[in-house]
């Protein structure tokens, strides 16, 4: 029989960290606690496996289940001395999702279960407080009828407003339990009228329905567009948790509150967190309370810190804090409850983090001995850099201070204000600069989060949804910004006698909680120490080169700054679009005869030799790739009438002559038409041309400098022996014309980039006259999936959608296809070769998981854009010293 329950807590553990994948995040760590001694609730867990048959058999649950969770349940009861339904002393439970990786509130919670009509009663007596037990059973009323039964959120909040304003009051603390009584009633009256069926009575019923809404909510739309962001499969399910309650709603020595053993923003080594006062954990978390901080340091006039109010369970917080840190080495996000002067722990999980946050973290434990240096690059996630390199407000910037909030998350962005997640994503997709407005985010808002560049919200703490969720996803956010008002039906947001309407614009600085009218200057970001140790580990741990994809001396320069081991690919046609050049560009290919195109590409040396001059003087020794010329001609041809003319004055010709010959060279499908080698075969003078630019510019740097550049030039799109054996011949003619003229030689070599399936397949062939292959990546994706990549965006999200394809091929890999592309062209290739020097310079050079795909067929090198150097150098150590698939940044 399968094991579908595992209980924790009360000396009866079943389970451990190490069962994370079959008890979730959640269910294992409380497993955890519990056997280190913390003091940790009693209750049970119901698997991730669970969850997986629960989907297989059309949302059925395993047979067995129902008496496993009736053991379980017995259990429990024995562990607390309560029983559930019993009128006089009834056991309470929350029942709460537990993804095997943290998905902070995107699934579904439901506490207090288990009151009902009588049972309130019975907790009422047995706490001797009334208005405790009707709080309690009118939020277990709201979260159910929302969570389980499908009610708007909202429809339970006019009724709260409704009754504060009849009674007079502003906080919810300030009503009374015949106030919740009267609020309860309501609830029931008006789930009844929402559902046609009056709220359920029974605690089993109660029990099973927020098990299902828990095991549902995994295939809610939240929790999809998460797993999607973070590459979360679908496959892991959830575990559910079903645990004792404790409160922190019963009075003033009562509280709950959420903590991280270190600065979740900047890393620092300082306790950090939030509490309430008589409450219980979706009030730290929602925003609609003003939590106080929990120690005396940084605290602010006005704030009651925890550790003045309940010095004795903040003490006892501070030993949970350290020993967590000890046993996990690593920093934790803590959520806890006090009852009556007495600490519980409900919860611990590896924080989510800024990117600085988990740089510090990381660099700082190492040299505190919890951890090494291997581990330390372990802990980074590569993607997350992208974070650090992001521009920061110019300090010299003029500015208008709209209003302040608290820094939830750092950076900084300006862009059009919108008040809907379906806006902010709608325009964005548009590539408009968007900020989402907010009185308070869901975890609804999460499509609108991810595609704003930043959020701002008017209600809200250090560790309410915006600003964890903003964190994860390294967007700036200003949260709890109490001086603005929002008016979601007139589209404005108003502070300080200013108002801003939708569609005007506001800058945000994260690092700060400063909002500002208008757009403010931003400069490059500056990197830390802690980046430059941290890259140092990764560099001494890592086995890729990586070098970046240049062309310009400020794609160089930028290159070279963040530690590019020298260029994979510069992209010649690139240099062509410049307006002093693209006329002669179009002489060239408008040209009738070689004469013609001889003429125009004497005016292009002087640029094309200058262009690798200043990029193999930046370069210093570091090896420099240039790609001769591959564009689809269509690029170039001229376009109305004005270019035309143009042209046709330059060559003497007449426009309607133009004319003709543009539409002579038009393609059909120029992506595979003549393009790459095909070009330099027809018209070998461009290639010349190119190639004596290269070796007069290397020179000329080597007589400047006293050390000779290395010059490895690519001849693009080979598919064909004959096409390189002619292009090489030319590329070594062109070579000793220029050496013995200057009377010097320099070391070059010449390769190919693999970027088609034939290539691939006859790369053994190839490899007797390349030195050196590079995997076009971005070309072989389209030629071995016979899509072009222009066109697939129109449907390949779909395809990501509905399971078609794990990834776009564009952006991550194809292993199976493509990679096996990769893979047998490597070992064809070395088969002739041995000590054949293999790269890749697509997009995926940037990717970490192409980057481990790269070190596992034994690649040298890869290339990427100049700003993801420093990722790909991580993801590239992470590769060679194997990495876990749990990151927490």
């Amino acid at each position: 029989m399968n094991k579908w329950v595992y209980s924790f807590g009360a000396g009866h553990n079943e389970g451990g960290a190490e069962m994370r994948n079959l008890l979730g995040g959640k269910g294992a760590n409380l497993a955890e606690m519990a056997g280190i001694g913390l003091p940790v609730p009693p209750g049970f867990t119901l698997t991730t496996e669970v969850c997986t048959a629960f989907y297989k058999n059309q949302r059925n649950y395993p047979n067995e289940l129902s008496s496993q969770v009736r053991d379980a349940l017995g259990q429990l009861e024995k562990s607390v001395g309560l029983r559930f339904g019993d009128k006089r002393r009834p056991l309470l439970v929350s029942v709460r999702s537990g993804a095997r990786v943290s998905m902070p509130g995107m699934m579904d919670t439901v506490l207090n279960l288990g009151l009902n009509d009588a049972t309130v009663e019975g907790l009422g007596e047995e706490a001797n407080d009334e208005r405790f037990a009707w709080d309690s059973y009118r939020r277990f009323i709201q979260m159910y009828g929302s969570v389980v039964l499908g009610v708007d959120h909202h429809r339970f909040e006019e009724i709260i407003e409704h009754t504060k304003q009849e009674t007079g009051v502003t906080e919810d603390t300030q009503l009374t339990a015949q106030d919740w009584h009267r609020v309860a009633a309501s609830y029931k009256e008006m789930i009844e009228a929402e559902t046609g069926k009056p709220f359920p009575q029974d605690p089993e019923e109660q029990l099973w329905g927020a098990i299902g809404a828990v095991f549902g909510s995994w295939m809610n739309h939240r929790a999809i567009t998460y797993r999607k962001l973070h590459d979360i499969p679908a496959e892991w399910g959830t575990a559910v948790n079903v645990q004792a309650m404790v409160f922190g709603n019963m009075g003033e020595d009562c509280a709950t509150g959420v903590c991280f053993t270190r600065d979740p923003s900047t890393g620092e080594n300082a306790f950090y967190g939030e509490y309430l006062v008589n409450a219980q954990g979706e009030d730290v978390v929602a925003g609609i309370r003003t939590p106080q901080p929990l120690s005396k340091k940084g605290a602010k006039p006005g704030e009651t810190p925890l550790e003045v109010a309940m010095p004795g369970p903040y003490a006892e917080l501070m030993k949970v804090r350290e020993k967590l840190e000890q046993h996990y080495h690593d920093m934790q996000d803590l959520e806890f409850t006090v009852q009556q002067k007495k600490l519980y722990m409900l919860q611990t999980r590896n924080g989510k983090r800024t990117a600085a946050a988990s740089l510090r973290i990381a660099v700082d434990m190492a040299r505190e001995g919890l951890i090494d240096e291997a581990e330390a690059v372990r802990r980074v996630n590569p993607a997350a850099l992208d974070q650090l390199l992001h521009p920061t407000l110019d300090p010299k910037a003029p500015r208008t201070l709209l209003a302040k909030g608290l820094p939830a998350s750092p950076g900084a962005a300006s862009g059009a204000v919108v008040f809907t997640a379906d806006e902010a994503e709608s325009r964005a997709q548009k590539g408009e600069a968007i900020i989402l407005v907010r009185v308070e985010t869901s975890p609804e808002d999460i499509h609108g989060m991810h595609a704003a560049r930043g959020i701002l919200t008017a209600r809200g703490g250090m560790t309410s949804h915006a600003a964890v969720v903003a964190r994860g996803m390294g967007r700036p956010c200003v949260a709890g910004a109490g001086g603005i008002s929002i008016d979601y039906h007139n589209q404005t947001l108003s502070a300080g006698g200013k108002t801003i309407r939708a569609g005007e614009t506001i800058t945000l600085d994260g690092a700060t909680g400063e909002v500002f009218v208008g757009n403010v200057a931003m400069i490059e970001a500056a990197m830390s120490t802690d980046f430059a140790t941290l890259m140092e580990w990764a560099d001494k741990a890592r086995k890729l080169k990586v070098r970046a994809n240049a062309e310009t001396p400020l794609d160089a320069e930028t290159a070279k700054k963040y530690g590019a081991d020298g260029i994979g690919l510069c992209r010649t046609e690139h240099m062509f679009f410049d307006p002093e050049r693209i006329s002669a560009v179009r002489q060239m290919i408008m040209s009738h005869d070689e004469a013609g195109r001889r003429t125009a590409l004497a005016k292009l040396l002087p640029f094309q030799r200058d262009d690798f001059h200043k990029l193999f003087r930046i370069m210093g020794d570091l090896p420099v790739t240039i790609r001769l010329l591959d564009p689809p001609l269509h690029e170039f041809l001229p376009h109305g009438d004005a270019e035309l003319e143009e042209v046709a004055r330059a060559l003497g010709a007449k426009v309607e002559a133009m004319r003709r010959r543009a539409a002579e060279l038009a393609e059909a499908n120029p992506m595979l038409g003549h393009r790459g080698c095909r070009l330099g075969i027809s018209y070998p003078e461009i290639y010349k041309m190119q190639e004596r630019a290269i070796f007069e510019g290397a020179l000329a740097v080597a007589k400047e400098t006293g050390r000779a550049p290395v010059p490895e030039i690519m001849i693009p799109l080979v598919g064909v022996i004959k096409e390189l054996e002619i292009t090489r011949a030319q590329v070594d003619k062109v070579a000793e014309e220029v050496f013995t003229a200057a009377g010097r030689r320099i070391e070059y070599t010449v390769g190919t980039m693999i970027e088609l399936p034939r290539a691939a397949l006859i790369a053994d062939k190839i490899a007797a006259i390349a030195d050196f292959f590079s995997f076009g990546t971005n070309d072989l994706t389209q030629t071995v999936f016979g899509l072009s990549r222009d066109d697939a965006g129109k449907f390949l999200p779909e395809y990501v959608e509905q399971g078609i394809l794990p990834k776009d091929p564009f952006v991550s890999i194809d292993i199976e296809g493509v990679g096996e592309m990769i893979r047998i062209a490597t070992e064809r290739g070395r088969q002739t070769k041995p000590h054949l020097k293999l790269g890749i310079c697509g997009e995926h050079g940037g990717d970490p998981a192409s980057i481990a795909f790269c070190q596992e067929v034994g690649l040298d090198y890869v290339s990427c854009s100049p700003f993801r150097v420093p990722v790909a150098r991580l993801a590239a150590a992470q590769a060679a010293l194997g990495l876990e698939s749990d990151r927490t940044a």
